[in-house]
Order: C-alpha cells, then structure tokens, then sequence
C-alpha cells in the first residue's frame, strides 16, 4: 500500500513538474491550433524567419513574397456565381495561369498609351505558370521595393498588369493604423508574434482600373492564407489586412498643367494624408480628383472648376 502511494506521488510530482514547465515555456493556440515555444513567439516579434534563424532582407522577403501569392493563386477555386452556389478553379489548366514579363513601364504609359499598351501585349514572349513563378522571379535579380527591374502581365480568369513599382515589402512598424489599406493585423497572428511584414501590390485590370491590396506575408516571406485563418460567424478571416483601394479609369483625367495646391502621389498610390483625411478610404473617389501629367499622378480636391471638367 506504502509502495502504491509512493508511485502514485511520484506520477503527480512529475506531472505537476511536466505541466509548469510546459506552461512556462510553451503557448497553446486555437484556431488554427498550433503550440509555439515562447522563444519562437519572441524570436517572430522580431521578425526573425525561425526555420532559417535569420532576419531575411526586404528584398529577399519580397521576392518570396511574390513566388508565394502566385503559388497560392494557381490553387484552390472562387466563388463564381451565387445564383448557383458554383465553384470553380482558380486555374482549370496550368497553362490557364500564365505570368508575362514585360518592359519596367509606368502605370500612368501603360493607362493613357493605349498603342504602346497594344503593342507590349502582342509583344508577349512565352509566359511561365503561376505554380512555377519561383522561375519567372529568380533569385539573381534584385527586387528593391516598388523599383523592379521589370513590369509583368498576369493571365488568369482576369488579366492584370503590374507595373515596374507594383510591388513593395512594408514592415509594420512603417504603417499607421490610418494608413490604407491598413486595417489592422488580425489577434489570431499578433498573438503568436506575427504579422510584421505586408506584401503591397498595385494592379492594372483588363478594362483599365487600378486596384490596390496589401497582404500579410510571415516573417520568412510567405504568403499563407490558408494556414492562418479562422471561421468567425459566416466569413472565413484570412491572413490579409484589406480588401484593397479601388480607383476606377474614369475618375483619371489627363492635364498638362497641375494646379496649385495639389498632392503627388508616393509609390504609385494616394498620400497617406490625402487618405487619412477621410473618414472612409473608398470615399476619395468622391472628393478628389486624380490627375495625370504625362509623368506623374497627383490627388486634387473636386473644386467646382474640376466637377464642370469632368461632367
């Protein structure tokens, strides 16, 4: 009986002495579930990409970044029709999802030059598919943020062109949570010390509208949705930050002369005080007036000349 209760005593001490060093050195997470070590949580805060132990560079992140997203859009399916409740593949065939390299243009030529536009199209060389984009970026080119050496063309069930100052790598402690489109880094992420570094991407659209999206992408540069998402109510909450900034071609008008009291833009988008000054991002389309120049796009409020101008 002596023995028994000795065994049993040493059974609990060693639970006990199990459990207060799990507790103290480990996280135990839901939704997704994952157990992380204190150390990695400290080390993710710092940004550190854990399974190579190392702080990647923006440049390297970037790259990763954009190989990832690609990847990740060759897969899966959308929703396509609610009528019908249908589901389709993103890329039905490999060859469907195809990337195009193409000259580092800007945005502004390839909007308002529609014979250069035309001509960079029919001038496409053979395009490489989205699940091989770790190809179509290699790792001996350099890809400084929203400078690449390169623009390229996207073909998939819509068709986008990226400008050669598409795409940025921007850490979180660059943005302010007025910063659009900023809205904040999930709990689920920032709990385990994630969500330092967003993938920015400016997009062209086959009818010629800009779309912008800012995506969070893990600290070794990967963009995994579907790793990090949770079911809340009806919506599935995924690893992004934002819907994007929508500016459709009709609300840009073309001027040779900007007037006075203008804000140019910075890094192809609105400036952040421009934006942080509505109460609502999708509003500026409604009070400013985006202008181009021939070389630049500048922001200007709709003064009662300009609504005239544009009507």
């Amino acid at each position: 009986m002596i023995k028994n209760k000795k065994i049993i005593f040493t059974i609990l001490t060693l639970v006990i002495s199990f459990s207060i060093y799990f507790f103290s050195n480990y996280r135990i997470f839901f939704s997704p579930f994952e157990i992380l070590s204190n150390k990695t949580i400290e080390q993710n805060l710092q940004g550190i990409c854990v399974d190579e132990g190392r702080k990647l560079s923006k440049e390297e992140l970037l790259r990763r970044a954009l190989v990832s997203y690609f990847a990740h859009e060759s897969s899966g399916q959308y929703f396509d029709d609610p009528s019908d409740y249908a589901w389709k593949d993103r890329c039905p065939t490999e060859k469907s999802c195809q990337l195009y390299m193409m000259p580092a243009i800007e945005m502004g030529d390839y909007i308002f030059d529609k014979e250069k536009r035309i001509s960079l199209l029919k001038a496409r060389d053979n395009g490489v598919t989205f699940s091989r984009a770790d190809q179509f970026f290699p790792k001996n080119v350099r890809y400084q943020s929203h400078k690449l050496p390169f623009g390229f063309y996207a073909s998939n069930r819509f068709s986008s062109f990226y400008p050669y100052d598409c795409c940025g790598i921007k850490e979180k402690s660059e943005l302010l949570k007025s910063d659009y489109p900023f809205n904040g880094t999930p709990d689920l992420l920032e709990q385990r010390g994630l969500g330092n570094y967003f993938l920015d991407l400016k997009i062209v659209s086959e009818g010629i509208n800009v779309y912008y999206h800012r995506y969070i992408v893990n600290n070794c540069g990967q963009y995994i949705p579907d790793k990090y998402s949770s079911v809340q109510g009806n919506y599935t909450k995924n690893m992004t930050t934002s819907y994007g900034f929508y500016l459709p071609q009709d609300f840009i008008q073309i001027v040779s002369e900007i007037p006075i009291g203008c804000w140019k833009w910075n890094y192809g988008k609105p400036d952040n005080s421009t934006i942080n000054s509505l109460t609502k991002s999708f509003d500026y389309m409604f009070h400013y007036q985006t202008l181009w120049d021939g070389n630049d796009f500048y922001s200007c409020l709709r003064t009662l000349k300009l609504r005239e101008e544009i009507q």
